[in-house]
């Protein structure tokens, strides 16, 4: 008599094993990527509202030196200069009298605030003058900001929030197109219920603000209906 064989190929997972398997997967990976989402935008939100106190301290204390509230590529000027101006380059450590140089922005000179009345002074020419003359005299103290720190995709000293817009900087009489170096009583954008351009006009803030459009990217909560800076998801700081 041959004596049984006791030895069994060990059983693999049945269909009802791997598709419980599955299905437990599956539950997680729709609880735990929620989760790192949030957790990542919560990061971008807090990046965010450092770069707008950062922005915030360098325009008061710019303030407080010369009187006055610059664009934002002049905040991380040295004093003196080289007579140059290149954009892009890292090791070209920019000087208050290189500005007039810059090609990356109109009317590059055209950057005092007066903080009285929210508009450029219309003596920027002279204002300059002095300041590029004596910037110690002038009460120049910069640099007021590190731009490094920031997102600066294009180079240009104009900083971008983490979500790629760049920070808006508002006066009492609209918000400052910092290329330009014009004051808009109006801002456009594309809704995000429409997919339609809308423009707002102002008033938009009673009093200096720095802000960032938030995730959305656009003014409030980016609808066509309810467009207003200063709410939805949009943060901001104010002096």
């Amino acid at each position: 008599m041959r004596p049984l064989n006791t030895h069994r190929a060990p059983a693999g997972f049945s269909i009802i094993e791997l598709l419980i398997a599955v299905i437990i997967i599956g539950i997680l990976v729709a609880i735990i990527i929620p989760v790192l989402l949030r957790k990542a935008e919560d990061a971008r939100i807090a990046a965010a509202e450092s770069d707008l106190e950062h922005l915030q301290a360098a325009l008061e204390r710019a303030y407080i030196n010369t009187g006055h509230i610059f664009r934002f590529y002049v905040l991380d000027d040295v004093e003196g200069g080289d007579g140059r101006y290149t954009p892009g380059d890292l090791s070209d450590l920019d000087g208050v009298r290189d500005e007039e140089f810059n090609p990356t922005v109109v009317d590059p000179t055209r950057m005092f605030i007066d903080y009285k009345t929210g508009l450029f002074d219309a003596n920027y020419i002279t204002l300059y003058s002095r300041l590029s003359r004596n910037e110690t005299d002038f009460g120049w103290g910069g640099p007021y900001v590190n731009f490094s720190r920031m997102k600066d995709v294009d180079m240009n000293d104009i900083p971008e929030d983490p979500w790629g817009e760049e920070y808006l900087l508002f006066t009492p009489e609209g918000v400052v197109n910092q290329v330009n170096g014009t004051i808009e009583t109006w801002y456009s954008f594309v809704a995000r219920d429409t997919g339609a351009n809308i423009t707002i006009y102002r008033p938009f803030f009673d009093r200096f603000t720095i802000l960032s459009k938030g995730p959305n990217g656009a003014p409030g909560d980016g609808t066509a209906f309810n467009a207003r800076f200063g709410q939805g998801d949009d943060l901001f700081r104010q002096f």
